[in-house]
């Protein structure tokens, strides 16, 4: 059974589904309750603090629409600061604005694929 704890400082916990989750990724909450990755074209409710192994509870989330900065996967190079990215598959932030992404942030960084940007969360291009 999946449960919440009441918002502080902008975390909740998570119970994961069947597939792990990593670190920093975008997460949606199903229908079952249990967090997966976000999707390409999901905003997505919040970014998991920590990894999340298949099949766990008591995992902690930041709230998607929490004030400041947040860490994110990134999907392809991201070539410098003060791009705009976008909503990508597995839970990650592109800059590459697929069918159906979603804003998502700004980087404050750039990264290699499959590395970890820094974005302001929610910003407009």
């Amino acid at each position: 059974m999946s449960y919440y704890n009441r918002t502080e400082g902008g975390f909740f916990t998570v119970a994961i589904g069947a597939t792990a989750i990593p670190q920093y990724a975008r997460i949606k909450i199903g229908t079952d309750g249990l967090a997966v990755a976000a999707g390409l074209t999901d905003s997505g409710d919040g970014i998991l603090d920590q990894a999340g192994a298949a099949n766990t509870t008591g995992i902690r989330a930041r709230v998607a629409t929490a004030q400041g900065t947040e860490y994110g996967i990134a999907s392809g190079a991201i070539a410098s600061p003060g791009l705009v990215l976008y909503s990508a598959a597995a839970g990650a932030v592109s800059t590459t604005q697929g069918a159906g992404a979603v804003v998502v942030g700004k980087s404050l960084n750039a990264a290699a694929d499959t590395g970890i940007v820094t974005y302001l969360q929610k910003t407009v291009a």
